[in-house]
Order: structure tokens, then C-alpha cells, then sequence
């Protein structure tokens, strides 16, 4: 614990690359198409094994 608490008390915050921290339409542009994206790979899993379940519900189903 002891340990713990000098790491966090001592050592300085860690701050992200300095394109996140300014304020011109690039950064932040940057910044929104970084918000955009992210989630797009796990839409498109959702997407791929919602439509496999209702592929294989209905064949379930009929048969």
C-alpha cells in the first residue's frame, strides 16, 4: 500500500500526445474521427453475429 501511494504521490501525471491538447480544427478533427471510429470495429462483430443468429434461428426453426 505503501508502495501504492508513493508511485501516485510522486511520480507526475502522464499526459497524452500534444495533438490532444490544442485547439486548431486539425487536432480537433483528429480528436472527433478518433470518437468516430473506435466503436465501428465492434459494430460491425455486432452486426456479423446478430445476423448469424437470425440466420441460424430460422433454420432452427424450420427444420
Amino acid at each position: 500500500m505503501a508502495l501504492f501511494t508513493f508511485v501516485f504521490a510522486v511520480v507526475s501525471p502522464a499526459f497524452g500526445c500534444p495533438l490532444c491538447f490544442g485547439s486548431t480544427p486539425y487536432e480537433l478533427g483528429l480528436y472527433w474521427s478518433v470518437l468516430f471510429l473506435l466503436p465501428v470495429p465492434f459494430v460491425i462483430v455486432g452486426v456479423l453475429i446478430a445476423w448469424i443468429r437470425r440466420q441460424s434461428d430460422g433454420n432452427i426453426k424450420e427444420g
